[in-house]
């Protein structure tokens, strides 16, 4: 796990920014593409998009100027660049509860870091820490929020994986048991939590049917 891009206070933890209209495309779920002007949030004073919105639904410009809705239900994929970088975020069964355990949808965007039998995503989310009192009357400073994201991986479209911060070695042994040389360097250490996209790359390289 690790912590990215800013540590907000509470007043502009609060704060949205309008979001940027940038070119792009959805997949549908009947396999069509229809090239769109999506409408990317951005949070205070961020240079990357709001992917914690961007995971529950994303808006675009139609044909006829409307502003539309579309959820990961309704779509395969949403795909943009940005920062010379193609973005995609592929809808998926949140079968993990990643959004929320109240959430309505059934599915997520999640952002694609590696494609192949062996996908990673990327999963962001926002929490929170609490004030602290300072000493002085009525001296509490207010939270502050800062962003987080986790690796999930998925095989063959399969149900989603979250590595486990404790006993990784283990849980990864288990995950790529199908790819016995992979196993053998996580067990030896040549491979360590830090190195999971190189374990997916291996994977999809050396052990993807």
């Amino acid at each position: 796990m690790k912590k990215i891009v800013l540590v907000v206070s509470l007043m502009f933890g609060l704060f949205n920014a309008d979001a940027k209209k940038i070119p792009g495309k959805i997949v549908l779920n009947n396999g069509e593409t229809i090239n769109v002007t999506l409408l990317i949030p951005f949070g205070f004073l961020s240079s990357q998009p709001t992917y914690t919105k961007l995971q529950m639904r994303a808006r675009y410009i139609d044909a006829s100027n409307k502003k539309v809705v579309i959820q990961p239900d309704d779509a395969k994929e949403i795909s943009f660049d940005i920062n010379g970088q193609t973005i995609r975020m592929i809808s998926v069964n949140d079968d993990l509860g990643l959004q929320s355990l109240f959430a309505s949808q059934k599915r997520a965007f999640l952002k694609l870091e590696i494609d192949g039998a062996l996908r990673l995503f990327t999963y962001y989310f926002t929490q929170h820490s609490p004030g602290m009192y300072t000493g002085s009357p009525g001296g509490m400073t207010g939270g502050t929020y800062y962003n987080v994201d986790k690796f999930v991986l998925q095989k063959k479209n399969g149900p989603l994986k979250q590595p486990r911060g404790i006993s990784f070695r283990k849980d990864m042994s288990e995950y790529f048991s199908d790819c016995p040389e992979l196993v053998e360097r996580i067990q030896k250490r040549d491979l360590r939590k830090g190195d999971l996209e190189i374990m997916v790359m291996e994977y999809n390289k050396k052990c993807a049917d």
